[in-house]
C-alpha cells in the first residue's frame, strides 16, 4: 500500500488554509483512514496551536529532523519527530502529527542553517526526501499523508509542491494578487523536470456568502480566476465563516456546528482529494460498486487480486471482498469474509449491518444478539447515535424473544439517552413516544408495574400530533402500538379505533413491503400484520389484551 501524499499550498495567507486540511484529515480519520500530517510552514508554524495537536507542541519535528540528517549525512529514526494525535474514541482511523519543531531559542538558529539548495547541490536533497517519505510509509503505514507548505515563492514551498506530493491542493483568494500569484506558482511546477509531476486541484476559499447575482462581482472574480487558471471551479470552493478567523477547531468532528455548509465545503474537499487517489480504499469502492451494478466478473476478480494484496488486513476490504465474492455466488466465502471485517474493528458498520440481516433471513436471532452485544462491548468507543441504534435493534430482538426483563432494561437505557432527567420535556415527539412507549411496554411483559400516568402521557403525545404516522406501514405500526395504551388507561373504545385504523393503514402498503408488528415485535408481511390485528381486536372484545391482561374497568362502569 502507498501513501497518497497531498500538499495544501497559497499563495498568500489567510485563506484559511491549514483550517481545511486539519478538518480534511479529521474527515479522513473518521472514514476510518490513517492519516500522518506535516508542518511544513516552518516560518510561521501553526498546526500545534489546534488543541487536538496540543501534544506535539514543544517537541521536536521537521526543523530538528532536517538538522539532525545535516550533521550526520544519514537520515535519523523518524519515530522521535512524530507523534500520535488524541482524537475521540469513536473515530476509527489514526491520526500522526509532524511538526514544525520545537519554536524555542534554538530553532530560529536552526531555522537559518537550513538550505535545501545545497542539499540539492551536494545530490542528498533527493535521496533524504525519498528516504523521508518511505520512513513514514513503513512506520505508519498511512493512506494519507498531508502537507501544510510555506505560503509565496520560497525553496520550502518549491519542495512542498514538487518533491513530495502527488496532489497539490491550491487554494486561494479571488483577489487578483492571489490568483496571479497562483498562476505563478502553477507554471513553476509544470516547467519542473519532474519524474512524476503531481496533480493540481484548485480550491477558491474564502468565497464571500453573497446572493447568486450573475452579473455581481463575486461572478466576475470566478470567471476572472477561471481564465486566468484554466479550470472550472465547479462546487470546489469553500465558503466564508467569520469565526474562522478567531479559532482552531476541528468542526466537522462537532455534530452540533451550526455552519452545515462549511462541513459540506470540507467534505467536497476530501472527496475530491479521495478521487484523485486512484490506488486508494475509496477508489477501490467506487470499482466495486461498479463491479456490482454492471455484474461485472471480471473486474471483480482484478479488484479482488489487489484488494488481497494491497489491504490484507483493513476490514473495508475484506467486507468489500464478501460483497464481490457475493457476486459470484460464493456464499459461504461472503459470509466468512464478513465475520472477519466485523471481528476485526466492529466499529465498522457495514459488516454488522449485513450480518443482522442474514442471520434475521436465515432466522437466527441469537447470532444478532451476540453481535449487538459485540459492539456495545466498545463502550465509549461508540458514537451516541450509533449506541442507541444498536441498543434499540438489541432491545426489539429481545422482545421478540420475549426476553422481557433483558428487552426492559435495554430499551431504559434508550430512553434515558434521548431524554436525559433534566430533558423529561424535550426531545422529537415521535422519538419521546416511541421511546416511553417501548419502555413501558417492555415493563409490562416482564410483569412490572407501569404507571396509568405514563400510558396517558404516550396517548397525550399521539393526540397532540396528528402527523407521527407518516407512511402507511409506519402509520400502522403506531396505531397497532397505541391500542395497548387507550386499552389500559380504560379506554376500549379508543384502542378499538387504533387497530381499526392500523388495519385501514395496512390496506395501503404494498404487499411486498413489511409492516413492524407489535405484538411480536418483527417485521411480519401485511397478511400476517393484518391477521394479527383481527386477533388483537377480538381480544378487546373479550376485555382483555391478546396476553391475557385484563383491562381496567372505567371508572363510571365501577360505579366509583
Amino acid at each position: 500500500m502507498k501513501a497518497f501524499w497531498t500538499t495544501f499550498y497559497s499563495y498568500k495567507g489567510g485563506v484559511g488554509r491549514s483550517l481545511a486540511l486539519a478538518n480534511v484529515a479529521a474527515l479522513l480519520v473518521r472514514r476510518g483512514h490513517r492519516v500522518v500530517l506535516l508542518d511544513f510552514d516552518l516560518e510561521a508554524p501553526g498546526l500545534d496551536t489546534f488543541s487536538e495537536f496540543a501534544d506535539a507542541k514543544g517537541n521536536p519535528g521537521i526543523i530538528e529532523y532536517v538538522a539532525e540528517f545535516q550533521r550526520k549525512q544519514v537520515a535519523p529514526d523518524i519515530t522521535p519527530f512524530v507523534y500520535p494525535v488524541s482524537l475521540p474514541e469513536y473515530l476509527r482511523g489514526k491520526l500522526w502529527i509532524m511538526p514544525a519543531g520545537r519554536k524555542d531559542s534554538a530553532y530560529n538558529h536552526l531555522l537559518a542553517r537550513t538550505r535545501w539548495a545545497d542539499l540539492y547541490e551536494l545530490g542528498l536533497g533527493v535521496p533524504f526526501v525519498e528516504n523521508w517519505k518511505i520512513s513514514i510509509e513503513k512506520t505508519f503505514q498511512p493512506d494519507y499523508v498531508l502537507i501544510d507548505s510555506r505560503t509565496g515563492l520560497t525553496e520550502v514551498g518549491g519542495i512542498c509542491t514538487t518533491a513530495f506530493p502527488d496532489l497539490v491542493v491550491m487554494l486561494f483568494g479571488l483577489n487578483e494578487q492571489n490568483v496571479d500569484g497562483t498562476a505563478t506558482v502553477v507554471r513553476h511546477i509544470r516547467e519542473a523536470n519532474l519524474e512524476h509531476p503531481p496533480q493540481l486541484h484548485f480550491v477558491a476559499t474564502p468565497v464571500p456568502n453573497l446572493p447568486p447575482d450573475k452579473k455581481g462581482l463575486l461572478r466576475e472574480r470566478l470567471e476572472a480566476a477561471e481564465k486566468t487558471l484554466g479550470i472550472e471551479l465547479g462546487r470546489d470552493s469553500i465558503h466564508y465563516w467569520p469565526p474562522a478567523a478567531l479559532t482552531e477547531r476541528l468542526f466537522v468532528l462537532d455534530d452540533s456546528f451550526q455552519e452545515p455548509g462549511l462541513v459540506r465545503d470540507h467534505n467536497i474537499l476530501c472527496n475530491r482529494i479521495a478521487d484523485f487517489n486512484r490506488n486508494g480504499l475509496d477508489f477501490l469502492i467506487e470499482q466495486a460498486e461498479e463491479a456490482i451494478k454492471d455484474d461485472d466478473s471480471e473486474l471483480a476478480g482484478r479488484l479482488v487480486e489487489v484488494l488481497s494484496k494491497e489491504f490484507p488486513h483493513r476490514p473495508e476490504a475484506i467486507f468489500l471482498r464478501s460483497r464481490l465474492a457475493r457476486l459470484d455466488g460464493r456464499s459461504d466465502e461472503s459470509l466468512e469474509l464478513a465475520e472477519r471485517a466485523f471481528e476485526i474493528d466492529p466499529l465498522y458498520e457495514p459488516p454488522f449491518d449485513f450480518l443482522c440481516a442474514h442471520f434475521r433471513r436465515i432466522k437466527r436471532p441469537e447470532k444478532i444478539e451476540l453481535l449487538c452485544e459485540r459492539v456495545l462491548a466498545l463502550g465509549s468507543r461508540l458514537r451516541p447515535a450509533r449506541k442507541g441504534d444498536v441498543i434499540t435493534t438489541l432491545a426489539e430482538l429481545r422482545m421478540s424473544l420475549r426476553k422481557h426483563d433483558l428487552a426492559a432494561k435495554d430499551y431504559d437505557e434508550r430512553l434515558r439517552m434521548a431524554l436525559p432527567d433534566d430533558d423529561e420535556d424535550e426531545g422529537p415527539p415521535l422519538s419521546k413516544m416511541a421511546f416511553t412507549f417501548n419502555a413501558a411496554e417492555s415493563k409490562r411483559r416482564a410483569g412490572q408495574q407501569v404507571a396509568p400516568h405514563i400510558w396517558r402521557t404516550i396517548i397525550g403525545l399521539f393526540e397532540k400530533f396528528p402527523a407521527l404516522g407518516g407512511v402507511p406501514n409506519m402509520t400502522a405500526n403506531h396505531c397497532q402500538a397505541m391500542h395497548i395504551a387507550y386499552a389500559l388507561v380504560g379506554d376500549v373504545s379508543g384502542a378499538k379505533d387504533c387497530l381499526r385504523k392500523a388495519q385501514r393503514a395496512a390496506e395501503t402498503v404494498n404487499d411486498l413491503e413489511q409492516i413492524f408488528s407489535v405484538r411480536d415485535y418483527r417485521m411480519v408481511s401485511r397478511d400476517e400484520f393484518k391477521a394479527t390485528n383481527d386477533e388483537l381486536l377480538a381480544a378487546l372484545e373479550r376485555g382483555e389484551l391478546w396476553d391475557g391482561t385484563k383491562l381496567p374497568v372505567p371508572a363510571k362502569e365501577s360505579g366509583v
